[in-house]
């Protein structure tokens, strides 16, 4: 999709809505055309201090809106799609990485 130009994914930006607070606030959107046919959002708060409070340290909303109009089409808590894509992207990067001549 990305070689027909039916993709546009913009550099994710970061926002710190307050000094003295250990996280932020990550925010990436895009468009994929074809089937799909979707722009959308990711805002996914990282604050790494929230284990203090019994809480997780990520929390996350997808948003995805009609390119076409604008309407929204989902609103999507996006907290566990951040997890399985960290993972994942882990262990693509240990696959593809590691050196295949390491013995143990």
């Amino acid at each position: 999709m990305q070689g027909r130009g039916e993709t546009e994914i913009e550099p994710r930006t970061h926002i710190r809505p307050r000094a003295g607070v250990e996280g932020h606030f990550n925010v990436l959107r895009g468009w994929i055309g074809g089937e799909i046919d979707s722009a959308g959002t990711k805002v996914v708060g990282d604050f790494v201090n929230n284990y203090l409070e019994d809480r997780p340290s990520e929390y996350g909303v997808l948003t995805l809106f009609d390119p076409r109009n604008g309407a929204p089409k989902a609103i999507v808590d996006a907290t566990g799609i951040t997890d399985m894509r960290t993972g994942a992207v882990t262990a693509i990067g240990a696959k593809y990485l590691s050196n295949k001549n390491l013995k143990f």
